[in-house]
């Protein structure tokens, strides 16, 4: 899948490629990743989740978390956070650092894009549902929010592996991101406790 800029939508297909947060992030000079817990995960066993009826298929939430966390960084605003990230969870707080940060440098990321693959679900537990999933951020410019100048290209970001823990939303409908770690070697699902 890739998720485009302005909330669209495009089937690339699941292969190789690309997804969540790309590489560490440098300061502000491009598209820093979900930062991974310090502490590891232990492996759960793998196998797709069955949602409650009505409830949002896990590859169609990933793409709308990852459209939704694209939109946040292009506006630097964190209205788009509320439908991506859990109320006071770690990823939260890591989206909404960033944002500070494009605002205190008065920067946007013009045109960013991420692109996800191989979207797997693990078993659940605790009503938190582990997704491996690999992610990548398309080349964008860093541009003034003012307009002053065309800005800076910054580069693609390489692909990374990462582990999303998935909660479900108030609703009970949608799914959002409690944390995000670093995925463990292998083709296992892992989710933080």
């Amino acid at each position: 899948m890739r998720v485009l800029c302005g909330g669209v939508l495009a089937c690339v297909g699941l292969g190789a490629g690309a997804w969540w947060w790309g590489a560490r992030p440098p300061a502000v000079a491009g598209v820093p990743p979900f930062s991974a817990a310090a502490d590891p995960s232990p492996a759960v066993a793998a196998g797709p989740p069955v949602p409650p009826a009505g409830r949002e298929p896990i590859p169609a939430a990933v793409a709308r978390l990852a459209e939704g966390r694209a939109r946040a960084f292009r506006q630097v605003a964190e209205g788009p956070l509320a439908l991506v990230d859990e109320p006071g969870s770690s990823a939260l707080a890591t989206d909404r650092a960033l944002v500070g940060r494009l605002r205190a440098a008065g920067v946007r990321l013009q045109g960013l894009v991420f692109e996800i693959s191989d979207v797997r679900a693990g078993a659940g537990r605790g009503g938190v549902v582990p997704v491996r999933v690999t992610v990548s951020a398309s080349a964008h410019r860093q541009v003034p929010v003012d307009g002053s100048s065309a800005g800076a290209p910054v580069p693609a970001a390489a692909a990374r592996t990462v582990v999303l823990s998935l909660v479900p939303a108030a609703d009970g409908l949608h799914w959002l991101v409690r944390r995000v770690d670093d995925a463990p070697p292998g083709e296992g699902v892992s989710a933080a406790p």
